[in-house]
Parts: C-alpha cells; sequence; structure tokens
C-alpha cells in the first residue's frame, strides 16, 4: 500500500528550508505518514496509487429490473450469470455479451453504481458475478495531488501535537484543533469518500 503524504513537502511545512532533521525525526515521519495515510483509506473505504487486475465479486439480485453493486465500480469487463455457488466459490457461468448490459445508476465521476439488462430482469435473488476494477482499489497509478495535500496537513499537524507542544506563559497547555476538521481535509475527505457519492439516476 502507498503512503500518500510527501515527506519533503511535509518537512517545508514544518520547518525552513535548510532545516537539518535526525533519523529519529525522519523515522517518526514516515511512521505518522504510513499510519494516517492507512486510516484516511478507512475514513474514505478505498485505496489510491495501486492500480491491480481486475476483481470478480458475486452480487445478488435485490431489484427485478437493476443489479445494485455492492461497491460502486469504475469499470466492468465480464458478467456472468447462471453459475452456481458452493459455499463463497463460484463455478461456472455464461458471459453476458457486453451489448446486453448497460449501467443505470452512475454518479458525477463516473462510478457506476447499479447495471440493467437491456429487455430483461436479473431475477430476485440470482447470483450474477460481476469483473472489473471496484471502487475501493483506485486504478489511478498516483493518488490525486489533493489527497496528498490532506495527508500531508494530518502528518504536520499530528507530529506538532505530538512533539511541540504549545505552552502559555503561565505554563497552561493550549490544545491544538483536530487536524481532521481542518476545512481542506475535511472537503477532501467529501470528494473521494465512497459512502458520501451522490447518487444520478
Amino acid at each position: 500500500m502507498a503512503d500518500y503524504g510527501n515527506i519533503d513537502a511535509i518537512k517545508r511545512m514544518l520547518a525552513a528550508t535548510g532545516t537539518t532533521w535526525d533519523a529519529n525525526t525522519e523515522a517518526r515521519l514516515g511512521e505518522l505518514n504510513t499510519a494516517l495515510s492507512r486510516l484516511l483509506e478507512d475514513v474514505l473505504g478505498r485505496t489510491f496509487g495501486s492500480p491491480g487486475p481486475d476483481v470478480s465479486r458475486v452480487v445478488r439480485a435485490k431489484w427485478g429490473d437493476q443489479l445494485v453493486l455492492p461497491v460502486p465500480m469504475w469499470s466492468v469487463s465480464e458478467i456472468l450469470v447462471g453459475g452456481s455457488m458452493a459455499g463463497p466459490v463460484w463455478s461456472g457461468g455464461t458471459a453476458l455479451d457486453a451489448a446486453a448490459w448497460t449501467p443505470c445508476i452512475t454518479d458525477y465521476s463516473g462510478q457506476i453504481y447499479a447495471l440493467s439488462l437491456y429487455g430483461g430482469v436479473w431475477g430476485m435473488g440470482a447470483a450474477v458475478q460481476v469483473t472489473g476494477q471496484w471502487a475501493d482499489t483506485d486504478s489511478d497509478a498516483e493518488a490525486p495531488v489533493d489527497l496528498v495535500m490532506a495527508t500531508n496537513i494530518l502528518v504536520v499537524e499530528t507530529y506538532k501535537t505530538q512533539n511541540v507542544p504549545i505552552v502559555t506563559d503561565d505554563g497552561i497547555l493550549v490544545p491544538r484543533r483536530d487536524p481532521w476538521l481542518d476545512p481542506f481535509v475535511r472537503r477532501v475527505i467529501e470528494r473521494y469518500q465512497i459512502s458520501a457519492r451522490e447518487l444520478v439516476v
């Protein structure tokens, strides 16, 4: 899994150019980058910068004319129907021609939420194996620049909280704001979080 923060940019955000960093601090920033990248993936319900092969998942039809996907998809490469399930294992089935089905619910980014058959129905409870690129694993080779910046902010502010406490002249520790509530970070989360997508029929 990729770490989304840019360590060089994080250092620039923390100190002036030319600042030297000892090995312990370098390691700490790397650990925070990794930990916060994993937390961000958990919040968003997806990963970035990790292209991989198409993945097959079995979906149970719940509506006659729409096959609602459990996770949105970027693309569909194959649909098998009429197969059998032995526990979690799918076997057999017939591939539908690409002209036999179409995405019927998508969002503004092109993610697919449901599929429909031309002139037919899926059948209540029917098992359908859908293969393609699912939205919980991004197919891009690199993380989006705004996601990188949001991760940088999380790393910088978390590092400050843990390592650079703010104390008043009276010796009172001043609490820092939660970096997850930063307006930019929140906007990035809203943009990429799967569960926050607005469906367009």
